[in-house]
């Protein structure tokens, strides 16, 4: 099973994913809904680098599929 934080990023993903139709989900969206999430249940949150290393990590076990993070600038950071 995965762990609660990897469980929250997952679901601020799928959210932010329908939201955007899966194409160029801004991070700043997802790492949003994330900590939304993690108020309401009550959960302490992560940085937002470590959100975008558990989403690669769930790339790399082929949960979430083909994901590409492209960084457009210092405040541009997308996954498409």
């Amino acid at each position: 099973t995965l762990p609660i934080q990897s469980k929250i990023a997952l679901y601020a993903t799928a959210l932010e994913g329908i939201k955007h139709d899966g194409v160029g989900i801004p991070i700043g969206e997802i790492y949003s809904t994330y900590l939304k999430i993690c108020t309401l249940i009550g959960r302490a949150f992560l940085t937002q680098r470590r959100v975008i290393n558990l989403l690669n990590k769930l790339d790399f076990m082929k949960i979430i599929q083909n994901i590409e993070i492209k960084s457009q600038g210092r405040y541009s950071t997308f996954i498409e």
